[in-house]
């Protein structure tokens, strides 16, 4: 009888620290854990992405999605945002000073932005629900080139006319050597 009744004060004493360990520790702990959206509602909320394709939802409850991604300066940052037909979505890039460098307001379903870093520093996206209710599904890809694209192709043709005129020089004062050995 004596045995029964320790047990079940132990028994009670367990179930006690259990609430307590529930209340003061496990609770609280899950209460600071953000549920995210996968996308910030402001700046100082925006998530950080990196280079890549990324698929996201805009929820029906939401007007914007911000999103951040790191750029060193003297590099060019490009963004294209696509999305369905249903929806008209618009994409904006900021400074790290958040000021707006870049906006596509298209009416199909793509929009581009596009900006030189001068600037080390987090720079910003910002999708908007222009149009269309519901759930919008959308691709965000996200490229950094060094320099400004499309001039790689300038360092190219450098590089050539270096070589045909290399290897012109060296034809011409190859044949100038014969030349003095002939006379």
């Amino acid at each position: 009888m004596w045995l029964a009744k320790m047990l079940k004060r132990i028994h009670t004493k367990i179930n006690i620290f259990f609430i307590i360990t529930l209340l003061f520790i496990v609770f609280p702990i899950l209460y600071m854990i953000p549920i995210s959206n996968g996308y910030g509602d402001d700046f100082s909320s925006a998530e950080i992405l990196y280079t890549g394709t990324h698929s996201d939802i805009l929820y029906s409850s939401d007007d914007y999605a911000y999103y951040k991604i790191y750029c060193s300066s003297n590099h060019f940052l490009k963004v294209i945002l696509t999305y369905s037909s249903s929806f008209d979505l618009d994409l904006r890039l900021y400074s790290p000073s958040q000021s707006l460098i870049d906006s596509s307001a298209n009416t199909g379903t793509a929009d581009t932005c596009g900006a030189y870093c001068s600037f080390s520093g987090y720079y910003y996206i910002r999708v908007k629900r222009f149009s269309g209710t519901g759930d919008a599904s959308f691709y965000l890809d996200i490229s950094i080139f060094y320099g400004i694209p499309g001039f790689q192709i300038v360092y190219l043709i450098f590089g050539l006319i270096g070589c045909i005129g290399l290897f012109y020089f060296l034809k011409v004062r190859k044949n100038n050597s014969l030349n003095k050995n002939i006379i």
